[in-house]
């Protein structure tokens, strides 16, 4: 199987059309975005417009191609967007929102498990921000901070009160769906993992890398 995944795009129409063309010229069986795909410029209440316009056109011509799409949102993207992206997502046959589910491609020995849920950064949107276990120590804020509502945004008075309610990515973890066989199990986090150690399994292997796996970046 040969994967293309790609991650923060925010919206910039150009490298959605030069993945796109890679993936017109190269024929990978899935692209993944990992998170943060729609814009971050402008009025972000407006984030519904780039779903319903341009990511369903985009859609469509991996359907067209007979290429999975597998995507999430992240923790740039609006939350209160979810539904709408799911209901974009499933026009489609070959297009899968995987934020906090498990799809298996037909024919596919191999499963992929996504979650968008990301550690506190410092930054004002909090829509999908947790700590990351019950003694993480929280940043120093930038600005305020606040939730996106279908009425526009609420302010969060006590950011630091209000995360203390919300499960920790530990206890996301532990919730999130099962693999039916871990060896055959791709996990799609747009959060990095704890201390970064991106290329060591839990029994601090290295993980090889093979060559039908393509990775874009600084494109």
């Amino acid at each position: 199987m040969k994967l293309l995944y790609v991650t923060d795009i925010h919206g910039i129409v150009w490298k959605y059309n030069k993945i796109l063309q890679i993936s017109s010229s190269l024929k990978p069986d899935v692209v993944i975005n990992g998170g943060d795909m729609l814009p971050f410029k402008g009025n972000l209440l407006e984030q519904d417009k780039f779903i319903t316009g341009f990511l369903d056109e985009y859609f469509a011509k991996f359907e067209s191609m007979e290429i999975y799409h597998l995507g999430l949102l992240g923790n740039d993207d609006l939350r209160i967007f979810d539904d709408l992206f799911q209901n974009t997502c499933d026009k489609y046959s070959y297009v899968a929102n995987i934020a906090q589910t498990r799809f298996q491609i037909e024919g596919s020995e191999y499963e992929f498990i996504g979650m968008n849920w990301v550690s506190d950064l410092p930054f004002g949107l909090k829509d999908r921000a947790r700590k990351d276990t019950l003694d993480f120590e929280l940043p120093k804020q930038i600005g305020k901070q606040y939730l996106s509502t279908p009425n526009g945004f609420k302010r969060l008075e006590d950011w630091f009160s209000y995360v203390e309610n919300l499960p920790t990515i530990e206890e996301e973890i532990r919730h999130l769906v099962k693999p039916t066989v871990m060896s055959n199990t791709i996990y799609i986090f747009h959060n990095p993992p704890a201390n970064l150690n991106l290329d060591v399994t839990h029994d601090n292997k290295k993980v090889a890398l093979k060559q039908n796996i393509i990775f874009l970046k600084n494109f």
